[in-house]
């Protein structure tokens, strides 16, 4: 059996092997990531559990709307090399318009362009800081939750640690 942390590497084993059983540990959209048939019915050789992220991140702005007084721009947080980051992006323009918020992109990629991703997005006038789950975001929560700090913006995140 082969056990996968993410998206991506549950797509690398998945191109890799069609008889070997595959278990993803944290998918946000395995029906969109192409892993799986259904999520009732995964079929393959591959299964696994979602974090339903995507489907969260319209829900994180709404609450970032209610708790920030007059909120309208939203600074969104994300990996486009990630397929479970970029979902929850998409899903979150969605919701955006819904809501009424313009939304600035963030987009990261490496652990060395926070600083300037924050800069960027202060200077955009965002007003609040929404984070989509990614293994790079997962692995700098500190420096994220400092430089939201330092930068004085109010922020929703997708887990609790």
């Amino acid at each position: 059996m082969l056990v996968t942390p993410s998206t991506n590497e549950a797509l690398a084993a998945k191109n890799a092997t069609r008889t070997i059983p595959i278990v993803f540990l944290s998918v946000g959209d395995p029906v969109a990531a192409g892993l799986v048939d259904s999520l009732a019915r995964p079929g393959g050789n591959i299964t696994g559990l979602t974090t339903i992220s995507a489907v969260l991140a319209g829900k994180r702005l709404e609450l970032l709307k209610e708790t920030v007084s007059k909120l309208s721009r939203v600074a969104v947080l994300w990996n486009p090399q990630d397929p479970g980051s970029t979902f929850q992006w998409k899903e979150s323009q969605l919701s955006a318009r819904q809501l009424g918020l313009q939304l600035y992109s963030m987009e990261v990629t490496s652990a060395d362009k926070y600083e300037n991703a924050f800069k960027e997005a202060t200077k955009a006038r965002s007003a609040a800081l929404a984070v989509t789950l990614s293994a790079l975001a997962n692995s700098n929560q500190k420096r994220i939750a400092d430089l939201t700090t330092k930068n004085r913006l109010p922020a929703i995140y997708p887990r609790g640690d």
